[in-house]
């Protein structure tokens, strides 16, 4: 039997229920629809059928995440010396969290409702107001179109795990086995050494900027940023409502990627990786060639120059000292010399 127990597997994502019908032409909104037929039975023997639009809920219907969905965040909060040739990312125990909402239609490349940023830490700030359903991030126009990656590549930074099974997706997916599936999104910053940093969980779409901030929704599917007519129009400071955030710093560098890129590359010589090595009296089988002294034949190693010519025998030695040393790889066991 085949142990599974260190088996990983990713998918792209993944939808359950009534969701998992959304159509690849689903119509662009700010919620998904599907389209169902049900017969309906209007007597013992009558029947009717009947077609209805359902409406699912989208971005510009959620106000708040529940906290006990997220079991883990990389790097630790308050943790001051992570790697930063590292991804931060965040974890949720549903598997298809990250796209419950999400209007997109189905297909290879779906985006999610929320995504995770990472931004430096003095150059956000963090606000509360009762009158708001959530707290939000905020930064200056010129920072945040700096700071926040490109939610048009937001499908590319999510995804399922599958741990500990060879079951097809769906099957692995059906909510049996919930210890062996999570859904991770990822922050795509490239992060500097000893830098403070603020991880923030955010709407991705506009409607849901809207409704974290406790405003009317009447966004679409417009993404959260950048804000409608670009960057240069946004007066004041951009805000992101905030599910989850959580304070991390960056170590000093010092990891592999950083001895690989001090690597400098220089000119290696013909003789680089070879040793002469006289071969006028390897044995005594070898005296009847009666070779000059010394008789040098370059050895060389597990690394040579690529400027290395092919190997030049001395005149004369090669032929013969081939010959004896074949004779003597081909005497019988039993063969007194």
């Amino acid at each position: 039997m085949t142990d599974l127990a260190g088996s990983y597997r990713f998918v792209a994502w993944s939808r359950r229920g009534i969701a998992a019908a959304i159509p690849a032409q689903a119509p662009a909104g700010g919620r998904a629809r599907i389209d169902v037929a049900l017969t309906v039975a209007k007597g013992p023997a009558e029947t009717e059928d009947v077609t209805r639009t359902l409406t699912l809920y989208g971005p510009g219907d959620v106000v708040a995440l529940d906290g006990m969905q997220i079991i883990r965040r990389e790097p630790r909060p308050g943790s001051g010396d992570f790697e930063p040739n590292y991804f931060p990312s965040i974890e949720f125990d549903t598997p298809e969290l990250p796209w419950l909402v999400s209007p997109d239609p189905s297909g290879t490349q779906v985006k999610p409702w929320l995504v995770l940023v990472v931004v430096r830490r003095e150059l956000a700030r963090l606000d509360v107001d009762p009158r708001r359903p959530l707290p939000w991030l905020s930064l200056s126009a010129a920072d945040a179109q700096r700071e926040l990656p490109d939610l048009s590549e937001s499908w590319a930074w999510a995804h399922v795990q599958l741990t500990g099974t060879d079951a097809a997706p769906a099957e692995a997916l059906d909510g049996r086995h919930p210890e062996r599936t999570l859904a991770r999104l990822l922050s795509p910053r490239r992060l500097a050494p000893q830098q403070a940093y603020l991880a923030c969980l955010v709407p991705a779409y506009l409607a849901g900027v809207e409704s974290g901030r406790g405003q009317p929704v009447t966004a679409g599917a417009e993404p959260a940023w950048p804000p409608p007519g670009g960057w240069s129009t946004l007066t004041g400071r951009f805000e992101l409502p905030v599910y989850d955030h959580w304070e991390f710093a960056t170590a000093e560098v010092g990891d592999f990627e950083l001895l690989v890129r001090r690597l400098r590359p220089f000119r290696a010589g013909p003789d680089l990786g070879v040793l002469p090595v006289d071969i006028s009296h390897p044995d005594a089988a070898f005296d009847s060639l009666h070779l000059p002294t010394p008789t040098l034949l370059g050895f060389e190693g597990a690394l040579v120059s690529p400027e290395r010519p092919a190997r030049q025998w001395p005149p004369g030695v090669q032929p013969p000292f081939q010959q004896r040393l074949e004779d003597l790889i081909e005497v019988p066991p039993t063969t007194v010399r």
